[in-house]
């Protein structure tokens, strides 16, 4: 049951619950989202799942969909293997390597029905080829050390394949999230998370942007729309293409008229040469997103949650189980513009 009455909840019929299980072993058995042809798959499912939701939830996909809720969670879903049996643990020392897991059966099932999910939202499944070397399929679990459990090789990084606490932010690039911007396509439309495994619980964080932005007053979103913002490139050089940026606007207005926000932390900084009320605006707009009340979900193979990156902050704290393995994807809307890369799967310039 949901522990935070401000956070959406789609609780699905056992009906949809069995076909979302079957469909997307069927997706999963084929390659799952990175296979040419599931997104038109996925779309054709959710189609037919669409008419078997209740009025109410009919009515939360489309808030979602236009922008009134900033994260939704799917709630039902079946918690067995393909065989049928319950989900089990691993043990922690014969935790699986990324390579297995990005072939597992049950991982592939995850992010297939994540791909249907967007589909309902009338999102398309998409990677960047500058981010997780072009694939579709994000693990997101501490690999590289940096969580209350030590490994016995400590290397951690920035990305998600550490255990650190991550900081608020929005997921890059970092340069807009409305268009394309300095030859870069924009962020994501949403992302979508469903644990393989999460021993302890351990939540997932996200709060809308509108928290901070109704401390702000016309003025100051204004600073933060200009042009007076950078941006240094990810700790994760090895993983990818990463880019540092200069002269971002950190707030700018969607396609629907709404503010809109790329952000991280621990990345951004202001120019030198801003204005004093733009220097003091920052540090004022940094201050409050630290400060930020946040809505913690408790992600499990059967509960899903969906962030409209955008509109919405999100973040974790460290990693105490090395157990804890995330699926991730991505997902842009319809009439969002992009540098592309490859057709189906969808692949764009990051």
């Amino acid at each position: 049951m949901p522990t935070n009455k401000s956070t959406p909840y789609i609780f699905l019929s056992e009906e949809i619950a069995v076909i979302l299980q079957e469909k997307s072993y069927q997706l999963a058995l084929k390659g799952g989202p990175q296979e040419k042809g599931n997104q038109k798959l996925a779309e054709d499912i959710a189609t037919e799942l669409f008419e078997l939701f209740n009025d109410n939830d009919k009515k939360l996909i489309n808030d979602y969909i236009t922008g009134k809720i900033t994260h939704l969670v799917f709630d039902g879903f079946l918690n067995t293997d393909i065989d049928g049996n319950p989900i089990k643990l691993p043990q922690e020392n014969q935790f699986p390597t990324l390579e297995e897991l990005e072939a597992d059966i049950e991982v592939l099932k995850l992010a297939s029905q994540e791909q249907i999910i967007l589909a309902l939202l009338n999102e398309t499944t998409f990677a960047f080829d500058s981010e997780n070397e072009g694939k579709i399929v994000r693990i997101v679990a501490n690999f590289r050390g940096g969580g209350t459990q030590k490994l016995a090789s400590e290397a951690p990084d920035g990305s998600s394949h550490s255990g650190k606490a991550v900081v608020p932010h929005t997921e890059d690039p970092y340069y807009s999230s409305t268009k394309v911007e300095q030859g870069h396509s924009p962020s994501p439309s949403s992302l979508i998370l469903t644990a393989r495994w999460n021993p302890l619980s351990e939540t997932t964080k996200v709060a809308p942007i509108e928290r901070v932005l109704s401390q702000l007053s016309k003025e100051e979103i204004v600073a933060l729309a200009s042009e007076n913002f950078n941006f240094r490139a990810a700790k994760t050089a090895s993983e990818g293409k990463s880019a540092g940026g200069t002269h971002i606007a950190i707030l700018s207005l969607s396609h629907e008229g709404k503010l809109t926000a790329n952000y991280n932390s621990e990345r951004f900084s202001v120019d030198p040469a801003a204005s004093k009320f733009i220097k003091d605006t920052y540090a004022k707009f940094s201050q409050l997103t630290a400060e930020i009340e946040f809505e913690e979900i408790n992600l499990q193979p059967n509960r899903t949650l969906v962030i409209n990156n955008p509109l919405s902050f999100h973040c974790r704290d460290t990693v105490k189980d090395n157990r804890r393995v995330l699926v991730r994807i991505f997902g842009y809307r319809k009439n969002v513009d992009y540098l592309l890369i490859n057709q189906d799967p969808l692949i764009v310039k990051g």
